[in-house]
């Protein structure tokens, strides 16, 4: 995102940095880990709309890591943190976890919020020959 121009970048439970993963980890050794993932300091050089989607329940990378990748954009932002949502849970169980915001954040065309209301009516049995003789 910081080199390429995008339309949106989504990041599902990311993490800062491989030595900030470090850190919750392994602190005695973080600063002596070669930096090899510097999402952060990537994410400041992007004006690019970011949405970041990380579970309060990730125990794998600490949802610190997204709050601060969220925080650090400067681009248009939406930060969403399920609070039942872990690191390898299925996103697509829950709408509201991703894909509902995604939809919103990125003005998704042709895409309704609303449950479509069926008239009774078309339940009725007795239309039902009409339409299939038609």
């Amino acid at each position: 995102a910081s080199q390429h121009d995008l339309g949106g970048l989504v990041l599902i439970a990311p993490m800062l940095s491989f030595r900030e993963l470090c850190k919750d980890y392994a602190p005695s050794i973080a600063e002596h880990v070669e930096e090899r993932f510097p999402n952060g300091a990537r994410l400041q050089k992007s004006t690019t709309p970011l949405l970041v989607v990380h579970g309060a329940k990730d125990t794998v990378i600490p949802p610190r890591h997204g709050r601060a990748l969220y925080e650090l954009s400067a681009g248009r932002k939406l930060l969403v943190t399920p609070p039942e949502l872990g690191h390898n849970c299925d996103l697509f169980s829950d709408v509201q976890a991703l894909i509902a915001p995604m939809l919103r954040f990125f003005a998704m065309p042709d895409y309704a919020f609303v449950d479509p209301v069926v008239p009774s009516w078309a339940f009725d049995l007795r239309s039902a020959g009409a339409c299939a003789a038609s």
